[in-house]
């Protein structure tokens, strides 16, 4: 029998031509001579005093409509295609639709074959009516709820002509966001490229639209979805008072539902689960479609479909299904359960399930999946729970039934867990490995007999390669509790074990994530994402540096509390930064020396030269760090691979940062790290960072560095967090 899935969603596509906006003096184009804030990161905000997709305009003084960006360089041009038609002129009903379908205003940027080694392309949301300004100082800055695959840069129009980038406006950088998130910029992070005569304060009095500037390369493309503006005044307010409240489940007819009762609830989550595996679909964020990033023009890839295999096998859900395009559309479900959540039942023998297509259904009359290449994946990370064995079955041929398809069978569960998957373990019953080259759907099946029925929820999809998953580690996800292990001594240490209690518990009281937004350990990422790295791909991961004596012997020796390595790389970090929720570790000195940790800010110059590449960061404007440590670090700046030898670390610029039981995190601007030498800080330049230790002769001393950020100027210095690793408590 053939695989058959209910269609669920199709929307005509609409492709608005826009010019993009040259690299010339006349713009705010991008060139090596940036020198831009970015934005961090923040908690979602419950409402917005601006514009959201659901409220529309929430100020009634702005005009608040969105359009595209003119410009006259007319020899090279991108696209940006909306999902659905839209609307003529400029008005706050020109792109209803699209916000409507999109839950969001969404589109995608495709870049034509260009010499230019930088390109952008954007729209624009007005403020002031018929071309006039507001005076947004009072907002204090702007936050922006966003998924994008493309860097973003926020800069202004002063209301001469809403539609077009004036020239050299300041601007912040928004990095792009797999997934939904909420950025935040204050008006003095907004900088100008060149002149300097513009400070973000003294542009936000006059403001007469928002312009967002999407950047990219020749040939590249990429989708985004604008969810939400808001002041920062009013997102602050709310982030320094009660927490957001979760949305309200829908409500829910007598008759949308069978006899069987199922709640948000009906799978377990009594316990809080550390997880990152979810680069492709977060349902526990809402997100309502996964990001295979192979939408074809059909604009239905990635949406969850249901599979039934006769009458006598049925899906139940805890609501009804549908939206304003679709019956069959899965947000109600999501929304209700925090995942796709539901009871499959079974009358006789057969199977039911849930699944998606990768690239779409082939056009808007042929709903058969075209098929798309998933092999960069790697294979799949799934959070789900359920009451039966659940296959995920690979659909790499549409002529085959879908029980004689590749696949892999995953235990089943009462409580939520992660299991991840390769894909050269999905394998059909005829012994035929599966094909990831060319994969039209990923279905989730559960078969049962005769009278049984399982509960279930999937919660989560992640790809195996992700920097986020644990690579190939079929456990379950560390749950919110203290725990410890017992780990011996390396062969060169002490002799003896040590006891290392773990960190999962941490408690961010002081909202280090805001400031951590280069790499923050309790969110599981194992690189620092630096958004410098060349193509090597190895800017941001973490090495350790074996300390010596002043005779050049060995003088330290790292004590892990778990091994290191995945299944890529036996130096990994990444099991160490998961246990201890960042880069901890125990150092046994064995004569006054020092040692430390490190990463490279661009990457190594190439597979065979290992030499770190030095990139210009003046941009970050100087560091944050979250730590905590009982012996002071210095965190020291490297421009070359010479200068990062054992004798020559102790001469380069540095700060000192003093021992903190307790995390705390510390902000340094680049001026502030000298060298014994006189040397001057090297920003612009910088090829690793290093935070070494200095220790004394028979002693033990432990860190843990949870966080790096760009520099900003914190609205609490003094706040500090318990830490169980460094203390030891």
């Amino acid at each position: 029998m053939r695989l058959m899935i209910k269609k669920i969603l199709s929307v005509t596509s609409c492709t608005l031509l826009l010019c993009i906006i040259a690299c010339s003096e006349n713009t705010a184009g991008v060139t090596e001579e940036e020198n831009p804030g970015i934005a961090f990161a923040v908690k979602e905000p419950a409402s917005y005093d601006l514009w959201s997709f659901d409220s529309g305009v929430t100020n009634s003084k702005n005009t608040g409509y969105w359009f595209g960006l003119d410009d006259s360089d007319e020899e090279s041009a991108a696209t940006i295609t909306f999902p659905v038609s839209i609307g003529e002129g400029k008005s706050d009903s020109t792109m209803k639709d699209v916000i409507d379908a999109c839950g969001g205003l969404c589109g995608t940027v495709e870049f034509m074959e260009s010499s230019k080694p930088q390109l952008s392309a954007g729209i624009g949301f007005s403020l002031g009516k018929d071309n006039s300004t507001v005076d947004a100082s009072s907002w204090k800055g702007l936050c922006v709820t966003y998924e994008s695959d493309l860097d973003m840069h926020l800069t202004f129009s002063s209301g001469k002509d809403a539609a077009s980038v004036d020239g050299d406006m300041p601007f912040v950088e928004f990095p792009k966001e797999i997934k939904v998130a909420t950025r935040c910029a204050k008006w003095e992070d907004f900088k100008q490229a060149r002149l300097n005569n513009v400070s973000g304060e003294e542009a936000a009095k006059k403001l007469g639209a928002l312009l967002f500037e999407f950047l990219g390369k020749s040939k590249q493309k990429g989708s985004f979805n604008i969810k939400g503006l808001g002041s920062y005044k009013n997102v602050q307010s709310q982030q320094n008072g009660e927490p957001k409240k979760p949305k309200s489940s829908s409500s829910v007819s007598s008759s949308s539902v069978s006899s069987l009762s199922i709640s948000s609830s009906s799978v377990s989550s009594s316990s809080i689960v550390i997880n990152k595996c979810a680069d492709l679909w977060d349902g526990t964020s809402g997100d309502i479609r996964i990001a295979t990033k192979m939408n074809n023009n059909t604009e239905t890839a990635g949406y969850w479909l249901t599979l039934e295999d006769s009458e006598n096998t049925k899906l139940i859900w805890p609501v009804a299904l549908g939206n304003d395009y679709s019956a069959d559309a899965m947000d109600p479900v999501i929304e209700h359960c925090g995942g796709v959540c539901g009871v499959a039942e079974f009358d006789s023998s057969g199977y039911a399930g849930v699944g998606f297509n990768i690239v779409g259904q082939t056009s808007d009359v042929d709903p058969s999946p075209m098929a798309g290449d998933i092999t960069e994946w790697g294979g799949l990370c799934v959070t789900y729970s359920s009451q039966l064995d659940m296959d995920i079955v690979m659909n790499d041929n549409m002529s085959l039934d879908i029980l004689d398809l590749p696949k892999v069978v995953l235990p089943k569960s009462s409580d939520d867990t992660t299991k991840c998957v390769s894909w050269d373990e999905f394998v059909a019953s005829s012994g035929t490995p599966g094909d990831p080259s060319k994969v039209l759907s990923i279905i989730f099946v559960f078969n049962g007999k005769g009278g049984s029925y399982s509960q279930f929820n999937i919660r989560k999809l992640g790809r195996l390669r992700s920097d986020e998953c644990p690579m190939g580690q079929n456990s379950s996800p560390k749950v919110v509790s203290s725990s410890s292990a017992k780990v011996s001594s390396s062969s060169g240490g002490v002799t003896g074990s040590f006891v290392m209690n773990g960190n999962s518990s941490f408690d961010d009281v002081c909202s280090f994530e805001t400031t951590d937004d280069m790499w923050y350990g309790p969110d599981g990422a194992e690189m620092v994402e630096t958004r410098l790295a060349n193509d090597t791909e190895t800017a941001g991961y973490w090495f350790s540096i074996d300390g010596q004596d002043s005779a050049g012997n060995p003088g330290a020796v790292f004590e892990w509390p778990v091994p290191r390595g995945n299944e890529f790389s036996e130096l990994s970090f990444y099991p160490i930064i998961e246990y201890c929720a960042g880069l901890c570790g125990q150092m046994y000195f064995k004569a006054n020396a020092f040692a430390g940790v490190g990463f490279n800010v661009v990457g190594e110059t190439s597979t065979e030269d290992k030499a770190p590449v030095a990139g210009d960061a003046s941009r970050w404007a100087g560091l944050c760090v979250t730590y905590a440590a009982d012996v002071d670090m210095d965190v020291v700046m490297i421009d070359s691979a010479e200068n990062l030898s054992i004798d020559q670390i102790p001469s380069q610029p540095k700060v000192t940062l003093s021992k903190s039981i307790d995390v705390t995190t510390k902000c340094m601007e680049w001026h502030e790290f000298v060298s014994t030498t006189g040397k001057s800080e090297v920003s612009s330049h910088l090829a690793s960072l290093l935070f070494m230790f200095h220790g004394e002769s028979a002693k033990y001393y432990r860190f843990n560095i949870m966080g790096v950020g760009q520099f900003r100027r914190l609205s609490n210095p003094e706040c500090t967090a318990k830490e169980h690793f460094v203390s030891g408590e």
